[in-house]
């Protein structure tokens, strides 16, 4: 099957999707077969239709996220990231703490940091296991959301969770100001 002849059946997918029909097993198997195709126009495609289903299909992404190709898995991180599963912010969570490449690094921080999804407790249960270089960059994901956008949340316990980490985070006269 040529290009052509993909984009055709993924806006014809696409359209039942938009209709409600339900997809068979083969609509869903070759949006997936589209998933490592070298086309950056089909990849996309396939993946905002696959993106918009149900979560066992967002589940079964995760499952070969690392057989795609780099270009597949950036097309997916900011879909993935636009989600209202907690499990695809918990997987990019994952992802971050296994990435070794800044790129990819920086790529996901930026994605989740633009998320309208409330994840922040994911991110406190991370810390409790996180080892040096995961605090790194859970400490960078912090400082791109933003104080603003975090502080409402830390202040909201009796007692700040990983306090110590936090002053490190945004400084101890901010921290203060949420203990007053």
């Amino acid at each position: 099957m040529n290009d052509n002849e993909k984009l055709l059946k993924i806006k014809e997918i696409n359209e039942d999707i938009e209709l409600g029909k339900n997809l068979t097993n083969i609509d869903t198997d070759f949006l997936f077969s589209c998933l490592p195709d070298t086309s950056v126009n089909i990849v996309a495609n396939a993946a905002l239709a696959l993106t918009i289903l149900e979560k066992p299909i967002l589940l079964k992404i995760t499952e070969f996220f690392n057989t795609l190709p780099a270009q597949s898995q950036k097309i997916l991180i900011p879909l993935l990231a636009s989600t209202d599963h907690y499990e695809m912010y918990k997987f990019l969570l994952i992802k971050l703490k296994e990435s070794e490449y800044d790129e990819l690094c920086n790529f996901i921080i930026l994605c989740l940091s633009k998320s309208h999804y409330f994840f922040f407790p994911l991110i406190l249960s991370q810390l409790k296991d996180a080892d040096k270089i995961y605090k790194i960059k859970l400490k960078q994901l912090l400082l791109t959301l933003g104080f603003v956008k975090i502080a409402p949340y830390i202040g909201m316990f009796p007692e700040i969770p990983f306090e110590s980490f936090f002053r490190e985070t945004f400084g101890d006269e901010r921290i203060n100001t949420l203990k007053d």
